[in-house]
């Protein structure tokens, strides 16, 4: 009996081990993120070698900017958000330097699809009536979910 409850024991310990190892993935680092992103707007925006340089060289700098900022302990919440707003207005405007209007408009449309994706998503995510703000599985009331939808759908401008 000892054995059984041994060789089971032995296995499930196997198999956990064997699940967990499968699970974890290699990270990338910023930069190969930013490589990878570019790779993806390449293609699909089809970037001359010069706008991918030009993109490349325009994330890094974004990227770096907003690092800075993330680290500035003499900015306050408001502040850190002010600033990530005007370096993510500053890149948009590049950008727009760098595309052509054929470009700019499948990017335009390429991000109102990923919105359009996330929204979706995160409507899924609450049609059990749940909120990932509140406990896991609390069923919420549909005053609660207009509260939720406010605070998380801000009016478009």
């Amino acid at each position: 009996m000892n054995k059984i409850k041994l060789s089971v024991l032995s296995l499930g310990i196997f198999f956990a081990s064997a699940a967990i190892a499968q699970d974890q993935k290699p990270q990338m680092t910023k930069e190969q993120r930013i490589e990878k992103r570019m790779d993806h707007l390449a293609s699909e925006l089809d970037l001359t070698v010069s706008q991918k340089e030009q993109i490349t060289v325009l994330s890094k700098k974004s990227v770096e900017s907003r690092r800075k900022i993330k680290s500035d302990d003499s900015l306050d919440e408001a502040a850190k958000k002010a600033a990530m707003k005007s370096i993510h207005q500053e890149k948009k405007a590049e950008m727009a330097k760098v595309l052509n209007d054929e470009q700019a408009a499948k990017l335009k449309a390429m991000k109102a699809e990923r919105k359009a994706n996330h929204q979706k998503g995160h409507a899924k995510k609450h049609t059990h009536k749940e909120c990932h703000h509140g406990k896991k599985g609390a069923v919420k009331s549909d005053v609660q979910i207009k509260e939720h939808k406010n605070i998380h759908s801000p009016a478009v401008k």
